[in-house]
Formats: C-alpha cells, sequence, structure tokens
C-alpha cells in the first residue's frame, strides 16, 4: 500500500478488531499449546491430536488425492479431518459454516478478510506469490491471506485451422503465438474490411467477420481500455477512481476506431453477442473465450485447432485481459497445525499437477515454470497469456467498505456511453464527461443505499 489515503475494503473492516496470529513452532518433545502453535511429536511428526478441520474442493478427484495425501498423518491421532465438494463457496457460506478452508475467487476473500489466517512469507512457496503480485498486493498486504491458485477470464482466441484457409502462414508467429500478420488490431480491422465485397466461403459457410466484437458486457471489454496502461485507481488511491485523467481520454480515444468499426460482414450490424457461436460455427477466426467455454472439448467437436494468445497490440500497445483470479483461504481460526499441513499440500506441486490435469481454469504457474508440468497446448497457451491480465481492484469507496469501486465498472453502467461512442455520436472527451457524471450519480446511489440499510 502506498498512500494513507487508499482504501481497500479489506483494510477498513480489519478495523473494526484485532487479530493475533500465531506462527510459533515446538521445540520437538515440548509440550506446548497445539490450539495456538505449531507442535511436534518426539518422532518429529506433526502434532494434530485433537484438531479438527473441514477443507472444501471442487472435485472429487481433488478430494480423493487430498485424502490420500493427508491419510498418514491422521494414523494413531485423535485429529479430524473433512473434506467436502462443492462446485463453489461464496464468502458467505464460508464465515457462516464449520468451512475452515476453501477456493474462492479474490473479490469475495477480500470480503471477510479479517477472518482469514495471514501466513507468513517464508511459510508458503514463492513460486505462487511472487510472479502473481500483480494481483494480490492488495489482498496480501499484511501476510499470505489469499494463496492463488487459477485464473480465468476472457482470453483472446484465434482459429489457427480457418485462418489457414484464409491463406495466412500460421506457423509465422510472434512471441506471444499471434500470426505476425496480424498481431494487432488495426491489422485485423484492416483484413476485415478487405473481405467486405467478397466474402470467402470456408468449407460451406461464408466467413461472417474477422473479429465479431459486440458491446453488450463489460467484463470483455475492460481489455480495450488497458492498451496505453490505463486501468481503474492508477494510483492505488480510493479517492481516484481513474475515470477523470487524460490517460482514460487517451483510452478512448484510441478504442474508438476499434468500437466504431463494422465488424459483421453480413451486412445486418448484428449486434449481439455472439463469440461462441461464431466459434463453433468456425465462421470468425478471433473470439473472445468466456471463462466457462472449454477449448478441449469444442476443438474434439469440430476438427479446428485454437490458440490462445494475448490480446492483439492496439496503437502498438499491449491491452490487458480482466481476469477473474481463485485462491486458498483459510479460516483464522483453524487449528494451527493441520491449517500448515493442509496449505502445503494445496500448494504442492501434485496439487498444481492435479488442477492442471482437470483442465478447468487456466492454472497459475510462474510461465517460467511451465516445463516442470504436464499439460495440453490449450492450458500452456492459457499460463502464458494470463501474464497479461489485471484483475479487479479491491478499493472501496471511501468510508462505505462494503462498496467496491469496481462495481461501477462491472455494474455496465457505461455501456449507453460507449454505444454512443461507438456510433460517432459523441466525442471521446463527450464520452469521459458523461462517464464522470454517471459516476458521481452511481455514487450518491450507493451511498445512500449503504447509510439506509446501516440506519436500520
Amino acid at each position: 500500500m502506498k498512500k494513507t489515503t487508499m482504501i481497500v475494503i479489506a483494510i477498513v473492516l480489519l478495523l473494526t478488531g484485532g487479530f493475533v496470529i500465531f506462527s510459533l513452532f515446538s521445540p520437538r518433545g515440548q509440550l506446548c499449546s497445539t490450539k495456538k502453535t505449531v507442535c511436534y511429536l518426539e518422532d518429529g511428526r506433526l502434532n494434530i491430536n485433537d484438531q479438527t478441520i473441514v477443507i472444501v474442493v471442487e472435485t472429487e478427484t481433488q478430494k480423493d488425492w487430498l485424502n490420500e495425501q493427508l491419510q498418514p498423518y491422521t494414523v494413531d491421532t485423535t485429529a479430524t479431518i473433512t473434506i467436502i465438494v462443492r462446485e463453489e463457496t461464496s464468502a458467505f457460506t464460508f464465515i457462516n459454516s464449520t468451512i475452515d478452508v476453501a477456493l474462492m475467487d479474490k473479490q469475495a476473500a477480500g470480503s471477510i478478510f479479517p477472518y482469514l489466517h495471514r501466513f507468513d512469507y517464508d511459510e508458503v512457496n514463492p513460486d505462487l506469490i511472487n510472479y502473481a503480485s500483480k494481483h494480490l498486493d492488495e489482498i496480501n498486504h499484511d501476510g499470505i491471506a489469499f494463496i492463488p491458485a487459477t485464473i480465468d477470464g476472457p482470453f483472446f482466441v484465434m482459429n489457427t485451422t480457418l485462418l489457414s484457409q484464409l491463406g495466412y502462414d500460421v506457423n509465422d508467429v510472434d512471441e506471444h503465438g499471434r500470426i505476425k500478420a496480424l498481431s494487432s488490431f488495426e491489422a485485423i480491422m484492416e483484413a476485415n474490411e478487405s473481405y467486405r465485397e467478397n466474402r470467402p466461403v470456408i468449407g460451406q459457410k461464408r466467413l461472417t467477420s474477422m473479429f465479431p466484437l459486440t458491446l453488450v458486457e463489460p467484463w470483455s471489454l475492460y481489455s480495450f481500455f488497458t492498451g496505453n496502461g490505463w486501468h481503474m485507481y492508477p494510483t492505488d488511491d480510493a479517492f481516484e477512481p481513474g475515470l477523470n485523467t487524460p490517460l482514460f481520454l487517451e483510452s478512448l480515444t484510441l478504442v474508438q476506431p476499434i468500437l466504431s468499426h463494422s465488424w459483421d460482414l453480413t451486412g445486418q450490424n448484428n449486434q449481439a453477442w455472439r463469440y461462441e457461436n461464431e466459434l463453433i460455427a468456425g465462421t470468425a477466426p478471433f473470439v473472445i473465450k468466456v471463462p466457462w467455454l472449454n477449448l478441449e472439448s469444442i476443438s474434439d467437436v469440430t476438427n479446428q485447432t485454437y490458440v490462445v494468445t494475448p490480446m492483439p497490440t492496439i496503437g502498438g500497445n499491449q491491452p490487458y485481459t480482466l481476469a477473474q483470479v481463485k485462491g486458498w483461504v483459510f479460516k483464522e481460526t483453524v487449528s494451527p497445525a493441520l491449517k500448515q499441513l493442509v496449505m502445503e499440500k494445496l500448494t504442492s506441486n501434485g496439487f498444481t499437477q492435479l488442477l492442471l490435469t482437470e483442465n478447468k481454469e487456466a492454472v497459475m504457474i510462474d510461465p517460467t515454470r511451465v516445463d516442470e508440468f504436464e499439460m495440453s497446448a490449450i492450458q500452456r497457451q492459457k499460463i502464458l497469456a494470463s501474464q497479461f491480465t489485471i484483475s479487479p481492484s479491491l478499493f472501496a469507496l471511501p468510508h462505505y467498505p462494503s462498496v467496491l469501486g469496481f462495481d461501477f465498472y462491472t455494474s455496465g453502467n457505461m455501456l449507453p456511453i460507449l454505444n454512443q461512442l461507438k456510433d460517432q455520436s459523441i466525442t471521446p472527451s463527450q464520452a469521459q464527461t458523461q462517464i464522470l457524471k454517471v459516476y458521481d450519480r452511481w455514487v450518491i446511489e450507493r451511498t445512500y443505499y449503504e447509510n439506509k440499510s446501516n440506519s436500520k
């Protein structure tokens, strides 16, 4: 944290109570309180007698693996380890249940920050933390409360089978795997325009667009505003969301030609969300992959080859995709020795390999370590592309710790203005002015709601 004016939801909530974090270790053979410290038996094993822990994992395979790993430690002990399978654990469920350990997204973890255990930095594998610090600095500012595991978001995807049929050399790529001839949005727009009068037929279907851009939801649009380095809360100050800066005006100026481009080659001016349909149909070579889309399964059905890459450049600069990070969180009240033991298993290379095998979200691995694991080509591509991602900020509105400032963006309040910018009915400067007015109105509405709720 860099400024005293900076307010993260977690920091404000932390002021409501103090917590004592125990990281004491007893010598072997010496009696100690297992409720407060990590203790060892005479033979060097962790003393987990009378300790309990409830762990939530997302699949039966994860449960079986973790059971197998932990079972040897429970032999001849009175410890109780319970493992539950849930696809998703909300912050509310985590706090209001017996669950001690769970995987949840960073925003949910930030909302329950005071209740989370902080591991010391030297207790957690640095390979899991250091390279991902840009996603974690806010929530891990006073210890490791959130251990990253997976990352997913609207990754950029190209259909190399289709591009090859269109005559592009799919082997002539840049250092990020993008076809050099189409590594920028400017080049993709130029190619799109070249097919307007004579749409090529691929298989039995005509090309509908080089990239079916739509303005119907904010998450996938965020990267278009980051090409010049802008992002919300650029100065790490909760009073400054960054919407009134010259850099944001510049980003609006840079993105207007992309939004205004007539991407639909059919002449129907289709504005609906259609990335998945175009991908499966093979009628657009570039799309955005939403988190729930399984490219491996689609590739098996369509016999098309898909490659995940960072977003194409805009104005010569690299945009950053908005991503959702999931990580492990532990309640502060968890028994110390079991807490340490379970953390070590969940952050081990073995569990990381298991996540890679399941092929769900991209696993958060330092890109320099990808050769240490077995993974699919698409999983590797997603991991490498995730270097160019940014996750939503946890900054809250000043004096309103339950209202995240980033919610303004994800609520979609900017979309009507961006559609006007797309239609060129307003200038980038006018768009910025309107966005600031809408933001001010949103703050008033949200703080009024919070004040009214708190007065009951």
